[in-house]
């Protein structure tokens, strides 16, 4: 009786809610007769009606959440922990040449004792696949210097050191070679402080000294960097013995005269090697490496700091 009035009722309705009405009309406390009974009726509406129909077959075709496929090829998780740094040629790299400066215990700050040129960092950056700084080239560099003396010692120090090698070079040693005189009788040296470089040409003559294609006194009017340009002229006693031909570039007049300098020494061991220790002495031939500290920011200078007032 209750399927028959409910069929009366809903002769329109849509499945779904036929089938909810026919849920909710029965109580809980129900027979299991009458739910039973209940139950095949919907499913003979169903059956009879092509509505229903047509909303059985369109679920049907709609899948469920636990029907969604797995990813059959999914992404492998990366197992190299450098692929997370966006650099991972370099990194890797790195990590390698420690592991062999550990390996040989070789102070990672000591200074190398045979160095030699290796690829530029653009042709790094090109060739293997690394974005480079100055500051990380000059880390690599130092880090293949240090390897450099072993390579005969260890097979793959050799193998890892022979991709840094410039192209149509070998890597072997070379004993590092002193300026000569040229068939003029002429020394080419060079010497740097600061920012500043200089390159010079010493040949024996009555003392005359150019710069950048002007004399000494015109090219630095003040006495202090006239005195660094012939200092070691007069350190080795040897005023007026030599002629100069100075090309400087960068930095200030004090920098300039001193990079002179430093080349002026370098050529006098050259044309007369019993000066050198004399020179050396002096430290005449060894550049000066100290830089001019960089200004903080916030702050007026590098030292100096801005009035600060409690009140």
């Amino acid at each position: 009786m209750i399927a028959a009035v409910l069929r009366s009722a809903l002769p329109h309705a849509r499945p779904l809610v036929r089938t909810a009405a026919l849920a909710l009309a029965v109580p809980a406390a129900s027979s299991p007769a009458l739910r039973s009974g209940l139950l095949h009726t919907s499913a003979a509406l169903r059956a009879t009606d092509p509505d229903a129909q047509r909303g059985a077959s369109v679920n049907q075709d709609v899948p469920s959440f636990n029907d969604v496929p797995e990813n059959p090829h999914p992404l492998p998780r990366p197992s190299d922990p450098a692929y997370f740094t966006g650099n991972p040629n370099y990194y890797n790299m790195l990590r390698e040449l420690n592991f062999l400066i550990r390996k040989h215990g070789i102070p990672f700050r000591s200074k190398p004792t045979l160095t030699r040129n290796w690829r530029s960092m653009a042709d790094m950056t090109e060739s293997m696949q690394m974005r480079l700084t100055t500051g990380s080239y000059m880390d690599l560099v130092h880090r293949l210097n240090l390897l450099f003396p072993l390579q005969d010692q260890d097979v793959t120090v050799r193998r890892i050191l022979e991709k840094f090698v410039p192209l149509g070079q070998k890597l072997e040693r070379r004993a590092p070679s002193k300026p000569q005189l040229d068939e003029h009788g002429r020394s080419y040296t060079t010497g740097s402080r600061k920012t500043s470089r200089s390159q010079c040409w010493l040949v024996p003559g009555d003392g005359q000294i150019y710069v950048n294609g002007s004399r000494l006194n015109e090219y630095f009017p003040m006495l202090m960097n006239r005195e660094a340009v012939v200092q070691p002229f007069e350190v080795a006693d040897r005023l007026a013995k030599y002629n100069v031909w100075a090309i400087v570039s960068g930095g200030g007049p004090n920098g300039q005269a001193d990079a002179i300098g430093v080349a002026i020494a370098r050529g006098l061991a050259v044309h007369e090697p019993e000066l050198e220790p004399i020179l050396v002495k002096g430290g005449l031939t060894k550049v000066d490496i100290r830089q001019v500290e960089r200004k903080k920011t916030g702050q007026p200078k590098a030292r100096k700091k801005n009035a600060w007032v409690k009140r």
